[in-house]
């Protein structure tokens, strides 16, 4: 659910021109960041793969956990 919030949160700033601050470093200039720690699939491979979604979400996977797979 965070990965989805995180992506509605981001299309809802970008629609309102919502602009990071100016004299944060280049690589915070993402107002939104998600963390998932083996969190099952919310989404489909298309919206996983799309670059927007790989810029702002990050899940971390167990090797063969069964859950996120």
């Amino acid at each position: 659910m965070a990965a989805l919030l995180g992506i509605l949160i981001t299309q809802h700033m970008e629609k309102h021109s919502v602009k990071p601050p100016e004299d944060l470093p280049s690589i915070d200039k993402g107002l939104v960041k998600v963390y998932g720690y083996g969190t099952p699939a919310c989404v489909d491979a298309s919206l996983a793969d799309h670059p927007r979604t790989q810029s702002i979400v990050t899940n971390v996977v167990m090797h063969d956990d069964v859950v996120p797979r």
